[in-house]
């Protein structure tokens, strides 16, 4: 019985491998950081002083030394007097999101829109923060407010394309993104989230152009380039994706996740030495060292090389022994290689380890299935069933189980129920019951 190689490696669904599900996202934009001292020191002052050197802190991304000095200076003026002091609060509320106090940060940027409901950068700082909290809904208002009071802002524009994203309103973020870009058309962020967008409706082309429109704004992108990568290999374009992730290492060669993905793809054309390197570099970088190994392991299990795979999983597991999926893929190899009992075992470590993991559950089913212990199949099958609802693979293995164990009403049952989703399962699962 051969080790299955599965589902193509870059694929979001393979059980396999650890990839992005979408293109990663840029972060909202936070207000800009005011370096103007002039506005504080035009009405000298105790406070004014601290506002001051809050702002050359916030210069120098010293975020909690600046944070320390508007305080102080706020302590001054407990009545909200200043003329500034609205300004003074937006730029609190934006160092305390950039030291992750968001709760706080969200409270700040309020106290500002009271003290002046027309400032843009606070409605912005509101919108950022909830955009962090997840709220967003609010975010998205805050950022419409803030459109309302300067309509030329890309930012702004970008903030409201981030929020109906989030809201899985597809098409208003798309028709934000671009608004954002006929404004600033070398704005990158809006070139990645309107690709990842346009990915979400379908648009295939729109995405790929998107992400090429990232990368030519900024050649040195990153990001930009492993997204690219990510598109190209979930459409089947697999040198394409290869050339993009080798730009990516090329600008980030620390980056082990980016080796990993690198060898994932090189796997999909079957590259195998060349994806093992990749894998070893991953390791050599420090970073995804288990993930490299686990790779590494795959590829000797797929050719037969189970001594060299054995040795590879387990030097994952040395890196990460909480690590579900290479005790998976332990408990598949060793159920190729006969020994089914120790390879329950071993996918019942994965699945303690991570209760969720479907594709532990299928394979259980598989193996139960294979030594004629029905109803243990049936039960594993099902619980995948229960966490994947939209996999119709996972009925047609329950009423081929079913229908090996003599329980054609039950094989039936599963198989109507295909039919009836409209399964393209369903037709060649049909023949198999009715020539049983």
């Amino acid at each position: 019985m051969p080790f299955s190689r599965g589902v193509i490696p870059l694929n979001p669904t393979d059980p396999h491998h650890d990839t992005d599900d979408i293109p990663s996202l840029e972060d909202t934009h936070a207000p800009a950081e005011d370096t103007a001292t002039s506005m504080f020191l035009s009405h000298p002052s105790k406070a004014d002083g601290h506002f001051a050197r809050a702002v050359e802190l916030m210069r120098q991304h010293d975020w909690a030394s600046a944070e320390a000095a508007l305080r102080e200076g706020l302590q001054l003026d407990p009545l909200r007097q200043h003329a500034h002091v609205d300004r003074a609060m937006v730029h609190l509320g934006y160092c305390l999101d950039k030291l992750e106090s968001h709760l706080e940060a969200y409270e700040v940027y309020k106290q500002a829109l009271e003290l002046n409901a027309e400032s843009e950068a606070a409605q912005t700082g509101l919108a950022c923060v909830c955009m962090h909290l997840k709220r967003y809904r609010e975010a998205l208002d805050a950022s419409e407010r803030a459109s309302l009071i300067n309509p030329g802002n890309p930012n702004t524009q970008y903030n409201i394309g981030n929020a109906r994203l989030r809201l899985s309103d597809v098409p208003g973020a798309m028709e934000a993104y671009r608004r954002a870009l006929k404004m600033k058309p070398d704005l990158i962020g809006a070139w990645l989230n309107l690709g990842a967008a346009c990915e979400a409706a379908d648009d295939m082309d729109g995405a790929v152009a998107a992400f090429e429109g990232a990368v030519q704004a900024k050649p040195t992108y990153v990001k930009g380039w492993m997204n690219l990568g990510l598109l190209h290999g979930r459409s089947g374009r697999h040198e394409s994706s290869i050339e993009a992730f080798q730009k990516a290492v090329a600008l980030d060669p620390g980056n082990g996740r980016l080796y990993i993905l690198l060898g994932l793809a090189q796997r999909c054309l079957s590259l195998d030495g060349m994806a093992i390197e990749s894998f070893k570099a991953a390791i050599a970088s420090g970073k995804h060292a288990d993930k490299g190994w686990h790779n590494i392991g795959l590829v000797h299990a797929d050719a037969g090389r189970y001594e060299e795979a054995l040795n590879a999983f387990q030097q994952s597991l040395t890196v990460t022994p909480g690590y579900a999926k290479v005790h998976l893929s332990i408990g598949r190899m060793l159920f190729a290689l006969g020994r089914s009992e120790e390879a329950i075992e071993s996918i019942q470590s994965a699945i303690t380890l991570r209760p969720d993991l479907v594709s532990a559950y299928a394979t259980l089913g598989e193996i139960h299935a294979a030594r004629g212990e029905y109803v243990d199949a049936i039960g594993a099958y099902g619980r995948a069933s229960e966490l994947s609802p939209e996999d119709d693979s996972l009925h047609a293995r329950m009423s081929r189980v079913h229908l090996a164990a003599g329980q054609i009403d039950a094989a039936n049952a599963e198989c109507k129920y295909l039919q009836d989703r409209q399964s393209k399962l369903a037709a060649a699962l049909r023949n198999e019951i009715d020539n049983a």
